[in-house]
């Protein structure tokens, strides 16, 4: 397996090949069994298409470039075609960065250097392994697209939704390879990771944001959502711009060959250090158990989230007070588009009557996901510790495993905290400055919600690790149930299910406090659900066999975890 890197690389994927293949092709044929099941005919379809014709250019800063819904390809490429780059696009960052710097992290880097293979031949063939895992990603993904669209009577073509996939992956194979540089830079998996999908983040809302107003439509050419975005096969009549399509691999080609010119300058383990080219090696010098930092987690493991919640934080201030000093310029052409309460549009987006009001559909609907991804950065940390064996040197320290966990956690709980406060202070801030009206007890609302929610999905991602033999296996678990969630919210009324059933979506629990109030039944539940799985994690971790990576009894499949967690959440 050594002498081939890249197929060991599709090996340690096979599992994210299957899970994102899958739930992302899932995910598209719900969205098209939805659509025929609520427009069956074209008469339908295109009268639908002239009600929400209005309320797409008016919220164009929020859902992108308006399309012709009438046909099953146009609406998917309205409805989750552009958010699709940026769920693989969180997938490419911690595949790329697992396999690299993660690697370094544990050791087990140096190791390879050691065989007969160059440091470039190393680091491109782990490129190639995860290269091919993506393709293999979007072909699973296109197959189950094109089957649902025979089945549910909504053909979207084979070579349009293969051409779809194609574009799509080509921006996600970009922010691998910005992942990938990320990481010549910082010495942690998570830092590398933390860095490309904020910037993936940002540049995905400047590109809706940007491109709504004329004074700053110009921005959206730093983005490369827009020139994915340019392309859309799957709308009748579209065509496909070559130059448009080429830019993302070539970005994407342009970072691999910068990370590997800078791999091979540096020592393994260590940074290149900014502004002077050479390596930055890291002192070799013996542990001090009396540190202070070894007696206290807590502190250690705030100081080793530092970057990300700086990035998190600072990113989502930036974000939510732009669109809060837009709202005042953005809501007179809405309401008037909208109309009455009873119209289609309204009952779509809800009756949007003030700068509030607006806030709250803008930004409070995404915010939860936003932070559900930060949750999973620290999932996915804390099962690298373990899986990398750092964990071991942690447990050999005096402190018991229950606080190992519960130091760990309780950083997340204060983390989160402070991104949901600085992301609603950046509202308030910019609504002040641009004159909007706000209900700031509302605002404090959906903020203070939001810190529950963000425990639930970060308590289910430990719970998994402490009972999975392999704990790296739950970030890509919880980031499936994650994404089924926010869509069975969007889905279920669509689909006329039973209330019990949009109930077991987390971001149904969540709803909507920054528009209608605090809601203190869906915060119980939520901060209920937390208790109960991180619960269950401590046991889990207390009774787990470190050095076997597996579960209390090595072979027990643990079946029933998951429902269980579903159940919870």
């Amino acid at each position: 397996m050594l002498q081939n890197i890249w197929l060991k690389t599709i090996r340690d994927n096979w599992k994210a090949i299957m899970g994102w293949g899958v739930g992302l092709g899932l995910i598209i044929g719900l969205n098209l069994i939805a659509y025929a099941a609520q427009y069956p005919t074209a008469a339908d379809r295109l009268k639908a298409a002239q009600a929400l014709a209005p309320l797409l250019q008016s919220f164009r800063f929020l859902l992108g470039e308006p399309v012709d819904v009438s046909t099953p390809g146009g609406f998917l490429t309205w409805r989750i075609v552009g958010i699709m780059p940026v769920l693989l696009g969180i997938w490419a960052a911690l595949s790329v960065t697992g396999s690299t710097r993660g690697e370094e992290e544990s050791g087990t880097a140096d190791l390879l250097v050691t065989t007969p293979h160059s440091r470039a031949n190393v680091l491109l063939q782990k490129w190639l392994g995860y290269s091919l895992s993506l393709l293999a990603i979007l072909l699973l993904a296109w197959l189950i697209t094109y089957v649902s669209g025979l089945v549910a009577n909504a053909d979207v073509g084979s070579v349009a939704s293969l051409l779809t996939m194609l574009n799509i992956g080509l921006l996600a194979w970009f922010w691998g390879g910005l992942a990938l540089l990320a990481a010549q830079f910082v010495r942690s998996r998570a830092g590398a990771a933390a860095i490309a999908i904020g910037l993936m983040l940002f540049t995905y809302l400047l590109n809706n944001i940007a491109g709504s107003l004329d004074s700053t439509r110009w921005l959206v050419y730093a983005s490369p959502f827009f020139y994915t975005s340019i392309n859309k096969p799957l709308v009748p009549g579209s065509s496909v711009d070559p130059l448009a399509f080429s830019v993302a691999p070539l970005l994407a080609l342009v970072c691999l060959g910068l990370a590997v010119a800078l791999y091979q300058r540096r020592d393994s383990g260590s940074t290149v250090q900014l502004g002077t080219g050479r390596p930055q090696t890291a002192p070799l010098a013996a542990i001090n158990w009396r540190e202070r930092l070894l007696d206290n987690l807590f502190v250690k493991s705030l100081r080793d989230v530092r970057l990300g919640l700086f990035c998190w934080g600072l990113g989502l201030a930036l974000y939510c007070g732009y669109v809060a000093g837009l709202a005042n310029l953005l809501l007179p052409v809405i309401k008037s588009m909208l109309g009455s309460s009873n119209s289609p549009l309204s009952r779509f987006a809800g009756q949007v009557l003030t700068g509030n009001d607006l806030v709250a559909v803008s930004l409070f609907s995404f915010l939860p996901l936003l932070l559900a991804g930060y949750a999973l950065t620290q999932v996915a940390g804390w099962a690298g510790e373990e899986e990398s064996g750092r964990l071991e040197v942690t447990l050999t320290t005096p402190q018991s495993r229950p606080q190992v966990i519960l130091a760990r956690f309780g950083v997340i709980a204060l983390t989160s905290t402070l991104i949901a406060v600085v992301a609603g202070l950046g509202i308030l801030i910019g609504a002040a400055v641009g004159g909007t009206d706000l209900d700031g007890g509302k605002i404090v609302a959906g903020v203070v919600s939001l810190v529950p929610f963000i425990l639930v999905v970060a308590a289910a991602g430990f719970a998994l690790a402490a009972w999975l033999q392999r704990p790296g296996a739950a970030v890509a678990f919880i980031g499936v149930l994650v994404i089924v969630s926010y869509f069975l919210e969007l889905l279920a009324p669509a689909l006329k299910w039973p209330t019990f059933v949009q109930g077991l979506s987390i971001f149904h629990q969540y709803g909507s406090p920054a528009r209608t109030g605090f809601d203190a039944s869906g915060f119980s539940i939520l901060t209920v659900a937390a208790v109960v799985l991180l619960a269950s994690a401590v046991v889990g971790f207390q009774r787990r066999d470190i050095a076997k990576l597996g579960a209390c009894r090595e072979g027990e499949p643990h079946w029933w975890l998951p429902l269980l967690l579903q159940a919870a959440c």
